[in-house]
């Protein structure tokens, strides 16, 4: 979805539009009578310029006072909250901004249609002869409805990625478990056979050590008692080897 408050737009409805609007809202509140004056130049309709100073007029002008610096005040209110309060909801704030302009623009058109139709065809053939009232009423609400259709168009509004989409993406990714190859566990699984040849060469002890086997098999054993030799006299012997040679 789309920004739904770039900060362009943001600062222009909080505080561009809402400032103009309360210079027109002090301007019929506190000046009715040039207010009255402003809206036709002096050569037309001589008698209505008076009309600010009668108590009717009066009334007409600050009415109109009292509803521009309600859509100041409005917008001055609004604007912060859908932009802060609602941060982490774009949806929402979208809604809501399109839920307030539609309106304005709707507005705009009202208010541009009931100030040129009562004009005389000469006096809007010759925007030139148009007073500093009459030109702040046309052009500058035109500006605030160009403004509020480009917001709704999408104009300057760029496309950020929809929370709901990004959410959906993110729990895909959670679900997805690598695969273990099958492949992968038989070979771990499968002990290599030792080979004879291996045993034997473990077996066999390098040149000038004796072989492990060998040096046990040559380890007296504990339980044997050693063979002491006898211990014969030497004269005994000599007389048995006199006696065998007498009787040879």
């Amino acid at each position: 979805m789309r920004n739904p408050l770039p900060a362009s737009y943001y600062y222009f409805f909080w505080l561009v539009e809402p400032a103009l609007t309360l210079c027109g809202a002090i301007y019929a509140i506190f000046l009715p009578e040039k207010y009255a004056s402003e809206l036709l130049p002096p050569h037309y309709e001589r008698v209505t310029t008076i009309m600010g100073n009668t108590v009717r007029g009066q009334i007409v002008i600050g009415g109109l006072g009292s509803c521009f610096l309600l859509l100041a005040m409005i917008s001055l209110s609004l604007f912060p909250i859908i932009k802060h309060t609602l941060k982490d909801q774009p949806a929402a704030q979208a809604k809501l901004v399109k839920g307030l302009l539609i309106p304005l623009a709707i507005a705009d058109l009202t208010h541009i249609f009931v100030t040129l139709i009562p004009m005389p065809m000469s006096l809007l053939e010759t925007p030139q002869k148009w007073t500093t009232l009459v030109n702040g009423n046309v052009w500058i609400t035109t500006v605030l409805f160009i403004v509020r259709v480009s917001y709704l168009l999408g104009i300057g509004r760029k496309k950020t990625a929809s929370p709901s989409n990004t959410l959906a993406a993110i729990e895909n990714d959670t679900k997805k478990v690598p695969h273990s190859n099958p492949s992968f566990e038989k070979d771990s699984k499968k002990v290599p056979p030792t080979s004879p040849s291996v045993e034997k060469d473990t077996k066999k002890a390098q040149p000038g050590i004796p072989a492990v086997e060998d040096v046990a098999h040559e380890a007296p054993s504990v339980n044997q008692t050693p063979v002491t030799p006898s211990k014969t006299p030497r004269r005994r012997t000599r007389v048995k080897e006199a006696a065998h040679i007498e009787t040879s």
